[in-house]
């Protein structure tokens, strides 16, 4: 299965810079950067129909660690001296950032 994940990106300073997307497939497991690509005017074609939305989605193969890190730097304020797993960390996050995509 594929699942869409909206987590936060975070700039130089550990300040929130909004959120990325991400699409996770499970086998074989991958990790991919979802990227929106839009202009003004824009359109395809599918079988004899036009559709008006011209969006291209870009998905980019990226290390998993370029997602846990900023997870992990997030989480240590809360957390801060305190070991914890996986689980304890992702269950700190809000739960409407997880968007389920078949």
């Amino acid at each position: 299965s594929k699942h869409i994940v909206s987590l936060p990106r975070f700039v130089k300073g550990g300040t929130l810079g909004g959120y990325s997307k991400y699409l996770i497939c499970d086998e074989p497991f991958s990790v991919c950067e979802l990227q929106r690509c839009k202009q003004a005017e824009g359109s395809w074609f599918k079988d004899n129909n036009v559709i008006q939305d011209g969006t291209l989605f870009l998905a980019t193969k990226i290390d998993i660690l370029f997602v846990v890190l900023p997870l992990l730097e997030m989480s240590s304020q809360k957390f801060q001296d305190n070991l914890v797993n996986v689980e304890q960390i992702l269950s700190t996050l809000p739960t409407n950032l997880i968007h389920t995509y078949s």
